[in-house]
Order: C-alpha cells, then sequence, then structure tokens
C-alpha cells in the first residue's frame, strides 16, 4: 500500500531547465515495545514514534526469546498502551512474558488486539509473581496454541477467560492444572479445573 503524501516540493531551477519534484511520506505505524528508564515497566505502542522510543520488535518470536528477555527479572509491570488497540496485524504473542517472575501487573490489556492472533504458547511462562489475570477483553477465537501459556504461574489463583473456542487437546496444554479458571464455556477448559461461571 502507498504511503500517504504528507509534502510535495518543486524545485525548480537547481540545473537550468530541470524541475526536481521532493515528496515525504507518512512513515507506516508499527508495533513495538518499550523498557521503562530502570527497566521495570515494558509498554506496547502501535503508533510512527518506535525509532525515537527505541522501541523492540514484538515478534512473531518462534524458537527465539522475546526482544526484552534479557530484563525479565526487571520486568514488574506491563502496559498496553491506548494506540495498541489499532494493531491489527498482530498474529502471535508466544514467549512475550516468558520468565518474567516479578511480573505483578498488566494495565490496559483491553488494548491488546488478538482478533488475528493464533499462538499464544508459554505467554505468561514462569510468571510465578502472578496472581490474577483478567482475559476477558481478549478475543480468543482464532486462538489455536494455548501450549504451556500458564506454565510455572505457581502463584496464578484465578483466570478471567472470554469465550473460549481453542480446541479442547490444545487448551488441555496450558501447564497449569490446579487454577481456579471463570470461563463462559467450561467445556473447553482443561480436565481437572473447578469451573466457576
Amino acid at each position: 500500500t502507498a504511503l500517504p503524501i504528507l509534502a510535495s516540493y518543486v524545485i525548480q531551477d537547481i540545473f537550468e531547465n530541470m524541475e526536481l519534484m521532493v515528496t515525504f511520506a507518512a512513515l507506516p505505524s508499527e508495533s513495538y515495545a518499550v523498557l521503562s528508564n530502570n527497566n521495570t515497566v515494558l509498554t506496547f505502542y502501535y503508533d510512527r514514534n518506535r525509532e525515537e522510543r527505541n522501541g523492540m520488535s514484538v515478534g512473531p518470536f518462534d524458537d527465539s526469546h522475546s526482544s526484552w528477555y534479557d530484563y525479565r527479572e526487571t520486568i514488574t509491570s506491563v502496559v498496553f498502551d491506548d494506540t495498541f488497540a489499532n494493531n491489527t496485524e498482530l498474529s502471535s504473542t508466544r514467549l512475550w512474558f516468558e520468565d518474567c517472575g516479578n511480573l505483578t501487573t498488566i494495565s490496559g490489556i483491553e488494548n491488546l488486539n488478538t482478533r488475528h492472533v493464533t499462538d499464544m504458547r508459554q505467554m505468561f511462562k514462569n510468571c510465578s509473581s502472578l496472581i490474577n489475570i483478567d482475559l476477558r477483553s481478549l478475543n480468543i477465537e482464532n486462538v489455536t496454541s494455548v501450549e504451556g501459556i500458564f506454565e510455572g504461574c505457581s502463584n496464578l489463583a484465578s483466570i478471567q477467560a472470554g469465550i473460549a473456542r481453542i480446541p479442547a487437546e490444545e487448551y488441555a496444554k496450558i501447564g497449569n492444572p490446579n487454577l481456579l479458571v471463570y470461563v463462559f464455556e467450561p467445556s473447553f477448559a482443561p480436565e481437572g479445573i473447578q469451573h466457576v461461571v
């Protein structure tokens, strides 16, 4: 797709009878993540400011760690900025918060646009400081892989989840069978988990 033109200028008489047209186009918005100065807050954006904010790639991360993995022990909070809701190209959140053992707070998760996400494997793996997580705002109807999503979340007591259309055999691999899960379609939840509707 063509970039929107911000401005066009015609420069005349540079070389005798020649005209030169210079066009400036807007950069496309892109998704990226930024760590705070003290490396404790990870904020997700979707705009044209990645370079000036020194933003990191949000993947997809197939078999490698996330761009912020080296800071996993210092991250205590994740923020999804309002702009991130405009990201319609996201296909994977795999390994995003893997081994973030001190992560306790996730804000603005309603801005995480997961409409086209298919892979959430190991997204919260070993987030041992998370106690509750509310995923009701996420559209997970296209998610097909959730293996290990909550593996190692030893203090996670409850998950509030939206309508789960994840195949039962895949959902059973979430990795933490001791959770009390709030789901709207309990038939899709892992075997042995108590359901509160």
